[in-house]
């Protein structure tokens, strides 16, 4: 059974919930970073749509410039492509990231509340045996009386 009195064990248990906290700290910063690579490649993919439309709108005259418009179209839909496969791989990043933040916050409070009753429990414990103590003496002057 859990000796619930025992204040090794709530200092343990805080312990535990300042490892969660680092942790929970260092999984935030990577969230932010994500996040932020996250909204540059949604950005560069942004501005790729919107020089391909321009582009699309450019008739060529030459077959040079037909040539060379066929290229340029083929190197955006390229790079488009790499985008959008970057954006998804970002995208899965971030929410296993925040699933994992979740988790740590649930844990951190499961921890740091259990603690808080592991030292009440402390407390209540050692207020009894000092009771116990002071009526104990009591009772023994009270005989000697």
């Amino acid at each position: 059974m859990v000796d619930m009195a025992d204040p090794r064990r709530a200092r343990l248990l805080d312990l535990l919930a300042k490892k969660g906290h680092v942790e929970l700290i260092r999984l935030l910063k990577a969230q932010q970073t994500l996040r932020e690579e996250f909204n540059d490649v949604q950005s560069l993919i942004t501005s790729i749509q919107q020089l391909r439309e321009a582009h699309q709108a450019f008739t060529p005259t030459l077959g040079s410039e037909l040539q060379a418009r066929q290229h340029y179209q083929l190197r955006l839909e390229e790079e488009l492509v790499i985008l959008l496969n970057r954006s998804e791989f970002l995208g899965t990043e971030l929410t296993q990231i925040h699933a994992k933040v979740t988790a740590l916050l649930h844990k951190k409070k499961l921890t740091t509340d259990f603690a808080a009753l592991v030292r009440d429990h402390a407390k209540q414990a050692k207020e009894l045996a000092e009771e116990r103590r002071a009526n104990a003496f009591l009772s023994g002057k009270l005989q000697h009386t």
